[in-house]
């Protein structure tokens, strides 16, 4: 009584805020005081869009206090911003569509629609459609909804890995769950990207209630590059998604070989079981546009976990070739991925010498970057081939004399299966191609092997003439 005849006092400051930045009118809104909040409202000189020192309005507070019926009230006024957002960037669609009142949301949204947009969120990345989804009001997460694509939400909200939102949309919304972006990505491979693992999780459940086969989860999808959900984990390290699909492999092909043992696999059932094996059973040998493989993707990315996990699988092709003939392996030595070579070399299947389409091996790439914990390692197998020679010529030892690598340089002269003295295309040695970019080092290395210093290339060049006033080469040079 006393709040309502200090309110007729013309004189009062009714705006004024107190040591935690409210007003009469927020503290009447928090405490459901209508009557209050009323006789401020025949008040022309009340600003209803004051912030606290939390950002928070009057019919912030109303809602976030549970006073739906006093916020409703409150929204018929044409002076409300109800684009202002807290210190937490909430806003109060977000809190409308957390209090599970239709009514409440249609009244706020025919007001102020731009609020409900679900790429407006608060500091911890929820938007409205996040917080209706989160406490499974339906209807209010497709009254958000209304007038947006919820197929394109799907993919955002894959990528984004909100499971609120992606679960809403699967199990209340009729599209084609292996449906494609511009890229030609579905949202499992979205979410593969990503690491997203929970998203996985929503759309195998899915998957598992769903008895049509033709609208299965197609975890071998590929887009428009042609990787595919397991080539996009492998190759950005997400090896608890690449776990989740070969576990998911292991799962299904186990159900069809069960169902095939009953002995009812057997006609249209049959057909059906396959194709089921062929949707759900991830391929770990699939390639993209360019040849490669999930298991080349992390081998040349050096995810070791991905690698170790695909070589445990008994399906991987440990020796396939991408287009340009290039094998897990010599992707792996490429980057000098000491751990991955070492998970590579321990398949019982593994093949150390395959050749690319230029001719070059494993162990040429490794010599060429200088890793020589990486040679050793191949160096090591009984098997190895030393002295092969690309398209251009190069060996191993001329590849590491060319780029001036000293350790490798000695620790393949050391060996005494190592060829030395063998051309290239243009008929240089080891000993020209290093005088030719100056390796010092390697040409001290190369005269203290006793290699031929006279040697002459196609095109007539010499030791000598290659050092030309290089003093340091020359004085080894000399006889």
């Amino acid at each position: 009584m006393i709040a309502l005849s200090l309110l007729n006092e013309p004189t009062i400051d009714v705006n004024i805020q107190d040591n935690l930045g409210k007003t009469a009118a927020m503290w009447a809104a928090s405490k459901g005081r209508a009557d209050v909040t009323g006789a401020l409202s025949d008040r022309p000189d009340v600003d209803w869009n004051v912030q606290d020192f939390e950002g928070k309005t009057a019919v912030f507070l109303a809602l976030e206090d549970g006073r739906n019926g006093l916020a409703k009230t409150l929204l018929a006024r044409d002076d409300l911003d109800l684009t202002l957002k807290s210190s937490d960037e909430k806003t109060v669609a977000m809190l409308a569509c957390q209090s599970g009142d239709l009514d409440l949301v249609d009244q706020m949204k025919a007001k102020c629609p731009e609020i409900f947009d679900y790429d407006i969120k608060d500091k911890d990345g929820k938007s409205c459609l996040t917080y209706a989804c989160e406490f499974g009001f339906v209807d209010i997460g497709k009254k958000v909804l209304e007038g947006h694509d919820p197929e394109q939400l799907f993919f955002e909200m894959c990528k984004e890995g909100n499971e609120a939102v992606t679960g809403f949309l699967v199990n209340e919304y009729d599209f084609d769950i292996n449906i494609a972006d511009q890229d030609d990505r579905t949202g499992l491979i979205l979410a593969a990207k990503e690491g997203k693992t929970g998203i996985l999780d929503i759309l195998f459940d899915w998957d598992d209630n769903e008895p049509d086969q033709l609208k299965k989860v197609n975890v071998n999808w590929q887009d428009k590059d042609g990787k595919s959900a397991l080539m996009f984990a492998c190759e950005e390290g997400h090896a608890d998604i690449v776990k989740r699909l070969l576990d998911r492999k292991a799962e299904v092909t186990a159900e069809c070989l069960m169902y095939v043992g009953t002995g009812s696999g057997c006609g249209m059932d049959a057909c059906l079981d396959i194709l089921k094996m062929l949707i759900s059973v991830v391929d770990v040998n699939l390639t993209d546009k360019e040849g490669l493989t999930a298991l080349m993707f992390a081998c040349k990315n050096g995810r070791t976990a991905c690698a170790k996990l695909l070589l445990e699988d008994k399906d991987t092709n440990v020796n396939q070739k991408c287009n340009a003939g290039k094998t897990a392996l010599l992707y792996a030595t490429e980057i000098g991925s000491i751990d991955v070579v070492k998970l590579l070399l321990a398949h019982d299947d593994i093949l150390i010498n395959e050749t690319s389409e230029e001719n070059e091996t494993a162990f040429m790439k490794a010599c060429q970057r200088g890793y020589t914990e990486v040679c050793n390692l191949l160096l090591a197998k009984d098997d190895l081939e030393l002295n092969v020679q690309s398209k251009d010529g190069f060996t191993g030892l001329m590849l590491a004399c060319k780029e001036g690598r000293s350790k490798v340089v000695d620790l393949l002269l050391a060996n005494p299966d190592v060829e030395v003295d063998k051309r290239s295309v243009c008929g240089r040695s080891e000993l020209l191609w290093a005088v030719a970019e100056r390796r010092v080092d390697v040409v001290s290395a190369l005269v203290a092997k006793g290699v031929d210093k006279a040697v002459v290339s196609k095109a007539e060049e010499t030791a000598r003439k290659l050092a030309r006033d290089e003093e340091d080469i020359l004085k080894l040079l000399e006889d």
